[in-house]
């Protein structure tokens, strides 16, 4: 059993697979706002479970959203909150496990921590709550200031605005107060 890469062009899938998917987009009224988390979760090189290990294909939930199926190096299905799909239950009479979730598998497996910042901020929402803490620690200069790194994080992204830092209250805003060489 091991460890592929997923493949992340969905130009390059087989056009069986390739028209499948579209087929499922459409039916399942997949969204513009949709398209643009999985894109940018698609920016970032993936591994996911191969056939042997996972014969029944893998899934991974986008919070309630949607829901992505592959198999193998592709992806094959979505679901949505309009048109749910399940997960594969196991089939102990094959010999089939049920379908791998892969934010469990890549706990298992153990995912490669972010890059930089902004792999970090793409794969913010694929992350359980004890990743974010974990993740926070590499970024440091990025969360020095006062709030919680959902506060940062909600702030980067466009969420509510963040209280000005204290330490620069009462300074006069003149050049001429300042000390320069």
């Amino acid at each position: 059993m091991s460890v592929i890469n997923l493949e992340t062009d969905l130009r390059k899938y087989p056009a069986d697979v390739r028209a499948h998917l579209d087929k499922s987009m459409n039916k399942r009224r997949f969204q513009y706002t949709m398209q643009q988390e999985l894109d940018r979760w698609l920016r970032t090189p993936r591994t996911v479970p191969d056939e042997a290990e996972s014969p029944q294909g893998w899934y991974l939930e986008f919070g309630t959203s949607f829901t992505i199926f592959g198999r193998g190096q592709y992806i094959m299905t979505v679901g949505t909150e309009i048109e749910r799909v399940n997960p594969k239950p196991a089939k102990p009479e094959e010999g089939l496990p049920r379908q791998v979730n892969l934010k469990e598998w890549w706990g298992i497996r153990q995912e490669p921590p972010p890059t930089d910042f902004d792999d970090f901020m793409r794969r913010w929402k694929s992350y359980t709550q004890e990743e974010r803490e974990r993740y926070k620690g590499i970024f440091p200069e990025r969360f020095r200031h006062h709030g919680s790194l959902d506060d940062t994080v909600d702030a980067f992204l466009g969420g509510t605005p963040q209280p000005l830092d204290d330490g620069y209250t009462g300074l006069d805003p003149a050049p001429t107060s300042l000390d320069l060489p």
